[in-house]
C-alpha cells in the first residue's frame, strides 16, 4: 500500500511540473492560456489578441509562438511563458499559417501570404532575417536534427510531399500520387515520415523512409484518418479518425483518437464515443495525451480540454475557462517540453 501511495504522489508531482497551453474564447475573445497538467494554476497570457488555434512551445519551454489576428491579417507573435515580453514578428505581408519551431529554438518556419501564391519562409525570433525557402508550398515540418524540412507543394499539379535542406536548398519530391498527400510528420529519429494520403480514395495514414522510399499504408478504414503524431520514443503513432468523413466539420459528429504501433499493428480506439474528440498531443514522456472534446453539438455546446493515459484510461477534463459561469471554448492543447 505504501508503494502505491508513493507512485500516486510521483505522478501528481510530474503533473504539477508539466504545463499545457491552450486556446480559449471567454467573452468572445480568442486568447492564450496556460494550465498545469494537474489542473492548477490556470493563467491567461493574452487579452484581446484574437489568437488563432494552437500555440507552440519553444524547445526550451521559455516561450510560446502563436498566430493572432487583432486586426487585418494573421501574424506571428512570440511571448514568454509567464506572459511577458510579447513581440510581433511579422507585418502586413499577408496571412501567415503553419507555424513550426526550429529544433534549436532560433527560428520559426511558416507559410504565407495570399490567395495567388503561398510560400514557405523562416524568420528569427527577434523578427529579423525573414527568408523565403520554397514557393507554392505549405505545412513545413522540421526534422529533429534541424537539417531538413518536409513540406507539401502543389507546384507539379498534385498536392505532394517534398523535402529540402533547412536553408531551402536541394528540394526533392517524395510522393507521386493522384490523391493529396499532406501532414508530413518526422519520426523522432529522423528516419521516417508519417503522412496522410487520399491516393486510395479517402484519407489514410502512410509512412515512408525519409528519402521517399518504402511507402506503406498503415490504415484502411471508411473514416478519414489524418494528422499522424509520433510518440516521443517513436514506437507509436496517434491519429484522428473522422467518422463523420469530413474533417472540416470541426466539432460536429463523431471523431475518435486512435493509436497504433509505428508499423500499423495493434490499432486501438482510445476515445470510443459518439462525441467529437481530436487535437491529440503526446506528453513529453509519452505517458499521457491531451485532447479536445465536444459532447454537446447544440448551439451552447463548447470544446473542452481533457487528459487521458496513453492507453485511453483515466480520462478527465481539465478546469475550463469560464465567463459569467458558463464554460468558454477550450481547445488545441500543447504540452511544454
Amino acid at each position: 500500500m505504501h508503494g502505491r501511495f508513493q507512485r500516486i504522489r510521483a505522478v501528481r508531482s510530474r503533473l504539477r511540473r508539466r504545463r499545457i497551453a491552450f486556446h480559449s474564447d471567454p467573452g468572445g475573445q480568442d486568447d492564450l492560456f496556460v494550465i498545469n497538467a494537474d489542473g492548477r494554476k490556470l493563467r491567461r497570457l493574452t487579452a484581446g489578441l484574437e489568437q488563432i488555434a494552437a500555440a507552440l512551445w519553444s524547445p526550451d519551454a521559455k516561450r510560446l509562438a502563436f498566430l493572432a489576428r487583432p486586426t487585418g491579417s494573421s501574424n506571428i507573435y512570440v511571448i514568454n511563458a509567464d506572459g511577458g515580453g510579447r513581440k510581433r514578428l511579422t507585418g502586413s505581408e499577408g496571412d501567415h499559417y503553419d507555424l513550426v519551431w526550429s529544433p534549436d529554438g532560433k527560428r520559426l518556419a511558416f507559410s504565407c501570404c495570399d490567395e495567388t501564391e503561398q510560400d514557405i519562409f523562416t524568420i528569427k525570433i527577434d523578427g529579423t532575417g525573414r527568408e523565403r525557402l520554397a514557393r507554392r508550398a505549405g505545412l513545413p515540418s522540421w526534422s529533429q536534427d534541424g537539417k531538413q524540412i518536409a513540406f507539401l507543394s502543389f507546384r507539379d499539379g498534385d498536392v505532394e510531399i517534398y523535402v529540402m535542406q533547412a536553408d531551402g536548398s536541394n528540394q526533392r519530391r517524395l510522393t507521386r500520387s493522384r490523391g493529396e498527400d499532406a501532414n508530413a510528420a518526422w519520426s523522432p529519429d529522423g528516419r521516417k515520415l508519417a503522412f496522410n494520403s487520399r491516393r486510395d480514395g479517402d484519407d489514410e495514414i502512410y509512412v515512408m523512409n525519409a528519402d521517399g522510399s518504402g511507402q506503406q499504408r498503415l490504415t484502411a478504414s471508411k473514416a478519414s484518418d489524418q494528422q499522424p503524431r509520433w510518440s516521443p520514443d517513436g514506437s507509436r503513432i496517434l491519429f484522428t479518425s473522422f467518422r463523420n468523413r469530413d474533417p472540416l466539420l470541426r466539432g460536429i459528429g463523431n471523431a475518435e483518437i486512435m493509436v497504433m504501433n509505428a508499423d500499423g499493428s495493434r490499432k486501438s480506439n482510445l476515445t470510443r464515443s459518439r462525441f467529437w474528440e481530436g487535437d491529440p498531443a503526446w506528453s513529453p514522456d509519452g505517458k499521457r495525451i491531451a485532447f479536445a472534446v465536444r459532447h454537446d453539438f447544440g448551439p451552447r455546446g463548447t470544446f473542452q480540454v481533457a487528459l487521458m493515459n496513453s492507453d485511453g484510461s483515466g480520462k478527465h477534463m481539465l478546469p475550463s475557462v469560464t465567463v459569467a459561469g458558463r464554460a468558454a471554448n477550450n481547445c488545441c492543447p500543447s504540452w511544454a517540453p
